[in-house]
């Protein structure tokens, strides 16, 4: 399951996928568009039109805002709003009411938020494209950076990519990757803290999330960033999470943010 701005999608067992919800940018995959298309229930996702081939062999999924993707064979499709590049294709400001491919990558899991999207290379290093006002593509260089609507490299530092990555999560403006070796980088936004890194500044290049001084925080199995925090599931199955806690999205009292991860409260 993927939930979006105002839809869902659901990966079946079959390797297909059904949508449902707000169709209004094509991000319903079922080859319509416009205010009537809201269906309150599932259907299919297909290859072109309305009807004909289900888009099949499906192996990750994830809804943004008004777009969704998918790897679908080791490739990557996507539809819906392109507002910045999210789609990509090349394009900007389009939709695409069908799957589209993005050309020129082989990945193993795909991630998308609000105007931009991820994916992991069977490489094990990670290409984003959209948006890139807070550093969200991590390419390094000065804020704003540039908008990619084709996938570009995300790079630890120079032109080195990042690498040995097991899976990634993006966020609202942020996006964190869980290493093989068990600690976490994020990069992107950070107003609130939600890179973890003890600071408030946006980083344009991925850093380690660190549980305390410049200990990063180690033994992560699960990510899932928020709009402006993020949290993560520990070895032990713990929870911790950091960045804002305005509407006690942290699961601890007493606080208005936290720049490094914290405890979820009465969980395990």
């Amino acid at each position: 399951m993927s939930a979006g701005g105002r839809f869902a999608c659901a990966l079946l067992t079959d390797g297909t996928i059904d949508c449902w919800g707000d169709g209004f940018n094509g991000q319903l995959g079922n080859g319509g568009s416009g205010g009537s298309n809201n269906p309150a229930y599932p259907v299919h996702v297909y290859t072109s039109g309305s009807s004909g081939a289900l888009f099949a062999n499906v192996t990750s999924l994830s809804a943004g805002w008004s777009h969704a993707c998918a790897v679908s064979a080791g490739s990557v499709y996507c539809w819906g709003l392109d507002n910045h590049g999210d789609l990509g294709t090349g394009l900007t400001g389009s939709e695409s009411n069908n799957p589209t491919l993005v050309a020129g990558i082989s990945a193993t899991e795909v991630s998308a938020s609000y105007y931009d999207t991820c994916a992991l290379l069977s490489a094990g290093t990670v290409d984003c494209w959209g948006l890139n006002h807070e550093g969200e593509l991590g390419q390094g260089g000065a804020l704003p950076g540039t908008d990619s609507s084709t996938p570009v490299p995300v790079y630890s530092s120079g032109s080195t990519p990042l690498g040995g990555v097991s899976s990634i999560a993006v966020g609202g403006f942020h996006v964190c990757a869980r290493l093989s070796s068990g600690i976490t980088d994020c990069w992107g936004n950070n107003g609130d803290g939600e890179l973890g890194n003890g600071t408030s500044a946006n980083a344009v290049n991925p850093g380690a999330v660190y549980s305390s001084g410049t200990t990063p925080l180690a033994n992560v199995s699960q990510l899932s960033p928020g709009m402006y925090f993020t949290c993560a599931v520990l070895a032990g199955g713990t929870v911790d999470c950091w960045g804002d806690n305005n509407s006690g999205q942290l699961g601890t009292d007493g606080i208005a943010l936290s720049e490094t991860p914290i405890a979820v409260l009465g969980l395990p």
